[in-house]
């Protein structure tokens, strides 16, 4: 059996005294969703939704049509779980004879609990050209309600790709930006689309800022009945690339009527995977942004980029706070690709994540997360090793954030084990302390734990629903310790060992085999001793 760690760093601890970990209707948790039907087991997820009962995901596996292995094709399926990670459904998304459904670029756009809009992109076999197709779905049931296939570009080199739109309940419109590739070097434009309830196309439009690749990542709504738009303008200079960020407004007669490039941010732009900008409650700006700290020629794939935390005043004339995620083992060698970020709806800040791709000293690929306040304080960074630690992964992506109407985020993506080249699927539900173990921000005193008010290991959830149990580690061992699981004849049915840093998150995950009752489970070795009854409330 497999025991998966996530390794914490924590650059805030508090101290509240001794943990309370409730039970509720949900449970934090980061899982491997069992898909079947791919090749190798192979499989990866991309976007994702909320509402009040569950998590419902995107993704895709491959497979060889009819066992023929010359055919190779891609199903992209749809996927619900509830709160306790257990997975309720997984449906084929339809056009199953399409080479690729290109669906992980897109955030969903939310209608109301249940409803959310897709954009995706698909390439038809034999063609070269993506048609984009627009649908309503019910992320409940998982029943595709609508569908708009959108008109062509001219020609095949002016393709486009979506970017983050938003749905407008004052007037049941559906507002949908692309950037189109013109085909030239440095030349591309934001093209437009406001759709009717029905998906009728009620006007298109092509905005473009001359000699320049004219990407906006994201537009919302503004109070001119039009919307603002953020993002940047990039040309090719001497065969290097210049990017600069910028903010428009467009009126309700579809005018830029201002335009903000900040020149003094050179070098700083929107990953192409990064929908994060958003507004807070009075109306700033704040945006996950990247700053390429190499002078990069436009035919190169070098870079190398660290995320930035930034706000500004609602028309982007004032930069009023920066915060830049510094990683204490910072190498050149890096490569940070993925990036996503939203807002703590308590008010408690903004919780950023991006995935890195470590250089030949550590081919372990993991997840950073980091936090900051509304006024830009930086609360807290962890590191998370999706597949453990001990897992070397040549691959790992996360794509846009979620949040759920219960105070929690969830984040999925896919990670490439090294040793057998498989790409596998993971989802992640945690709190707003960065949490998939309730209490995992909490400084806990040593007296406290000599007293016994306080266990050096919290065991997370209990009972537990599905095969993944987790624990929270007070304290740190000087070597591994043993975890093992009895049942109630005193029969061992599970052994493994780790070794334990203070303030860590572990995740185990349980035998196949397991029945439903209760177990004992026992942690020993370097001073622990302890045991913990434990509920199994389900058979797999």
């Amino acid at each position: 059996m497999n025991l998966r760690s996530l390794f914490l760093i924590i650059s805030l601890l508090i101290y509240i005294g001794p943990i309370i970990i409730p039970l509720n209707a949900q449970s934090l948790f980061s899982i491997i969703p069992p898909i079947s039907g791919g090749f190798n087991g192979h499989a990866r997820l991309f976007n994702s939704a909320a509402d009040s009962s569950g998590i419902f995901v995107l993704g895709e596996y491959p497979y060889y049509k009819n066992g023929d292995s010359s055919r190779y094709k891609i199903q992209n399926i749809m996927l619900r779980f509830d709160y306790y990670g257990n997975l309720i459904y997984i449906k084929n998304f339809p056009l199953t004879d399409s080479y690729n459904l290109t669906q992980y670029y897109f955030p969903l756009i939310k209608k109301n609990d249940s409803i959310s809009y897709l954009s995706a992109l698909y390439y038809y076999p034999g063609e070269t050209c993506a048609t984009n197709i627009v649908y309503e779905m019910n992320i409940t049931t998982g029943e595709l309600l609508k569908e708009r296939k959108m008109p062509k570009v001219s020609i095949c080199n002016q393709s486009y790709a979506f970017e983050n739109g938003y749905y407008s309940k004052t007037n049941g419109r559906l507002v949908l930006p692309f950037y189109l590739n013109t085909g030239l070097q440095s030349v591309g434009n934001l093209l437009v689309f406001e759709l009717d309830s029905n998906l009728q196309i009620l006007r298109q439009d092509t905005f473009s800022y001359p000699g320049n690749r004219f990407n906006i990542v994201s537009i919302l709504p503004n109070s001119l009945g039009g919307y603002d738009g953020v993002g940047n303008i990039t040309k090719v200079i001497k065969e290097y690339y210049q990017s600069f960020p910028i903010f428009i407004s467009i009126d309700s007669n579809h005018k830029i009527i201002k335009t903000v490039v900040r020149k003094d941010l050179e070098s700083f732009f929107y990953h192409y995977q990064n929908f994060s900008p958003t507004k807070d409650p009075n109306g700033n700006w704040v945006t996950l942004i990247s700053k390429d700290t190499l002078n990069r020629a436009f035919d190169s794939t070098d870079s190398n980029y660290i995320p930035y935390i930034m706000k500004f005043s609602s028309q982007w004339d004032t930069l009023i706070w920066s915060a830049r995620f510094q990683n204490p083992n910072f190498r050149f060698d890096y490569i940070f690709s993925h990036f996503t970020m939203s807002r703590c709806e308590d008010g408690s800040g903004y919780i950023a994540l991006e995935d890195a791709f470590a250089g030949p000293k550590d081919s372990t690929a993991y997840m950073r997360m980091f936090k900051v306040s509304e006024n830009g304080d930086s609360l807290w960074s962890r590191y998370y090793y999706i597949l453990g630690k001990d897992e070397p992964t040549w691959y790992n992506t996360l794509l846009p954030i979620t949040s759920t109407p219960y105070k929690t985020f969830v984040v999925q993506g896919s990670a490439g084990i090294d040793k057998t080249g498989i790409v596998k699927p993971w989802l992640m539900h945690f709190d707003y302390h960065g949490c998939i173990v309730p209490g995992c921000q909490i400084k806990v005193s040593l007296v406290d734990i000599k007293s016994g008010k306080v266990n050096p290991i919290n065991i997370y959830p209990n009972p537990i629903q599905g095969r993944t149990i987790q624990f929270l580690s007070h304290i740190n061992s000087t070597g591994k310790v043993r975890v093992i699981l009895y049942d109630l004849n005193g029969k061992e049915v599970f052994r493994n060992s780790i070794e334990l840093k203070e303030q860590a998150q572990y995740q185990l995950l349980l035998p196949e085999e397991l029945f439903k009752g209760i177990y004992n489970l026992k942690i020993t070795g370097n001073k622990i001793d302890l045991t913990e009854k434990i509920e199994i409330l389900n058979n797999w």
